[in-house]
């Protein structure tokens, strides 16, 4: 609702970036923080907030960042625009150019460097971080102007500017969404086409563009006192949530968060040790029905998942028959726990052998329908998509039929409909079926070579044929390990092992010193098994063995598909060059990857898939077994549905 300004207000915001500093502790031209420092942070005279060097998660990796001091989560509310955090021994360095974040070898990830001189810099009170030049005692480089998700009180939003969400919860990459006041003075809300940086249509906006410009959005503000409003041209105001009562024993913020909400929250500032942000006001008002407005994309959840919102909460969930990609990120989408479309058994197979419909009530996925039938009664419905082999899941309204197909998007609760999900009910086999399996293929497949012929021969076999046998291999594993009604763990995982038909798909070989673990068995004692180079340090300690033996080697031999030698290469005179693993850490840290394909250009052509790969394998080649990732997971971050964090 619109509402008359108060014109002093309104210069008293305008003028913020040219007034004095006040209430601020200065930091001196060559001060500088590093990440092993006791105390790596530049504080404000309150104590309230902090500029430094945040760790995340008790890891070895920080972002240069600034958070609440004084609260126990020590909220991040800016931080620097780097492509990933830094590692420790990374510095931050005050000069008169401006601020210079290097990393342990010396190299620059970040400046913050105005064409002009500066005297020095301070943290404000207000959150705001500020370089001051040093003959007029303006602010020339300050936080406030290069806002990442968060807005604090007295800050403005200026036409053109943005906010972009976090990726996750605990992942500060740019995310899937964005807040923009466009330069025709609306407010909006898109959706991102991650990870590329097209928007897709808004899903909320303010309806403050207006023809006459007088009548049209200006300024975003934040105000002291809690309000956030879009100010006009003409100097009324559009408030985007009822007024707030200000409180002035609590902190406030406003955030566009990973769900795609912008949300502002408020904090009690007593020192209890138990704060907690609660939410005062948020934008969409159903995050899960109004984002279909955006009709493409994968949704507030992710692909395959359904959205539920509660007020200024929302929550997500895998249908029957699905699970999270990412154990970790329930907003992260979900993947089907069966083969997708008509891929199993070739279709040879009763469908319903291979599968059950589970119901799900009030849940619709509202895009993506193939197929429209009726009128049909509830089994009919289900019926018609248990014997098509493209269709996933179908709804039904008493009356009509959807087929969807998948990826399903934009997935909500819908009291409407009734949701029949596929869920896969293959039995599963026990170890001697497997084994024998195996057997027979080894028989039938002892005149194709195996991956040790493949990766070492000459030619070099091509990057993306290495791609699919490295797949191959990691999705054999997962049935190994977690698909067998008894889990059983290879012991012998090297290329020596892996069978490789004319079309480079791979078959777990050998299963000689194999381990089948009894029902509810997560590990084993067991002698030492497997093969030079390839095993896991747990086996020399005495300890029980689990399935992470084989990821072990799987990351091994992983290194070996991506670089096309073998593991420890005696011909090297450098020790760590003859030692794959040490020396793929050393050029990952270093940035020199492309040693490690040795002029491969059609795996530099891939870089990003090669480094995500490059640290997988690093991932599973982690010396407690406990930091090595499971196969699924593995599988998961190497088709790229997971993020995989810089190894340690």
């Amino acid at each position: 609702m619109a509402s008359s300004a108060i014109p002093l207000l309104f210069i008293f915001l305008s003028l913020l970036p040219f007034l004095p500093l006040f209430a601020a502790s200065n930091v001196t031209l060559g001060s500088s923080l590093s990440t092993t420092d006791d105390n790596p942070s530049w504080v404000s005279p309150s104590g309230d907030f902090a500029f430094g060097f945040r760790q995340l998660n008790n890891t070895n990796t920080f972002l240069l960042a600034i958070w609440y001091a004084q609260i126990p989560d020590q909220t991040i509310v800016w931080h620097a625009n780097t492509t990933s955090p830094v590692q420790t021994g990374s510095n931050i360095k005050l000069t008169a150019n401006g601020l210079t974040l290097t990393d342990r070898n010396g190299l620059t990830i970040w400046t913050a460097q105005p064409n002009t001189t500066i005297n020095f810099g301070a943290m404000l009170d207000t959150g705001n971080s500020v370089l001051s030049g040093n003959s007029t005692g303006v602010y020339v480089w300050q936080s406030f102007d290069y806002p990442t998700d968060t807005i604090l009180p007295t800050q403005i939003l200026p036409l053109g500017g943005m906010l972009y969400s976090k990726l996750s919860k605990t992942n500060y990459t740019k995310g899937r969404f964005e807040l923009h006041l466009m330069n025709n003075g609306s407010l909006q809300l898109n959706p991102v086409a991650w990870p590329t940086e097209y928007l897709y249509n808004f899903y909320y906006s303010s309806g403050t563009a207006n023809s006459n410009s007088s009548l049209s959005g200006f300024q975003l503000v934040f105000s002291q006192s809690a309000d956030i409003y879009i100010l006009l041209r003409n100097g009324l105001t559009v408030q985007l949530w009822p007024d707030i009562f200000p409180n002035s024993n609590n902190y406030y913020r406003a955030t566009l968060e990973f769900d795609g909400v912008f949300r502002e929250y408020a904090c009690a500032t007593n020192s209890s040790g138990n704060q907690s942000w609660s939410v005062v006001g948020y934008i969409p008002e159903n995050i899960c029905l109004d984002l279909f407005n955006a009709f493409v994309g994968s949704g507030a959840c992710g692909y395959n998942s359904y959205c539920t919102a509660n007020g200024a909460a929302t929550s997500c969930q895998c249908p029957p028959g699905f699970s999270l990609i990412d154990p970790n990120n329930e907003y992260g989408g979900c993947g089907p726990d069966f083969p997708p479309d008509c891929g199993v058994d070739n279709g040879t197979s009763n469908a319903e052998d291979l599968y059950d419909m589970t119901q799900v009530p009030n849940v619709n996925f509202p895009s993506g329908d193939y197929d429209i039938l009726g009128p049909y009664n509830e089994s009919q419905c289900g019926q018609a998509c248990l014997q098509d082999c493209n269709c996933a899941v179908a709804t039904f309204n008493g009356t009509f039929c959807w087929k969807k197909r998948l990826p399903m998007s934009n997935g909500r609760v819908d009291t409407a409909l009734l949701l029949r999900a596929l869920q896969h009910s293959v039995a599963r086999r026990d170890f001697s079926e497997v084994f024998l399996e195996a057997s027979e293929k080894i028989k039938k497949y002892h005149t194709q070579h195996n991956l040790a012929n493949f990766l070492f021969g000459i030619p070099r076999p091509d990057w993306y044929q290495r791609v699919q046998v490295a797949l191959g291999i990691a999705r054999g594993l997962v049935y190994l390990h977690e698909e067998c009604s008894t889990p059983i763990i290879h012991c012998d995982i090297k290329p020596q092992n892996i069978l490789i038909d004319e079309l480079f798909i791979p078959r777990i070989s050998d299963f000689g010193l194999a381990k089948s673990l009894a029902f509810n068995q997560t590990r084993t004692h067991t002698g030492i098994r497997g093969t030079r180079g390839y095993v896991a340090p747990e086996w020399f300690r005495n300890v029980p063995v689990t399935v992470k033996v084989d990821v072990y080697s799987f990351g091994v031999m992983l290194l070996e598909i991506i670089c096309c030698r073998k593991s420890v290469a005696q011909e090297f005179e450098d020790e760590e060059r003859a030692i794959l693993t040490d020396w793929a850490y050393d050029c990952l840290r270093e940035g020199t990857l492309d040693a490690l394909v040795d002029g491969d250009a059609t795996a530099m052509s891939d870089i990003k898939t090669l480094q995500r790969w490059v640290m997988i394998a690093i991932w599973c080649i982690q010396e407690n077994p406990l930091q090595r990732p499971t196969m699924s997971m593995v599988t998961k971050m190497l088709e790229g549905y997971v993020e995989v964090p810089i190894p340690i």
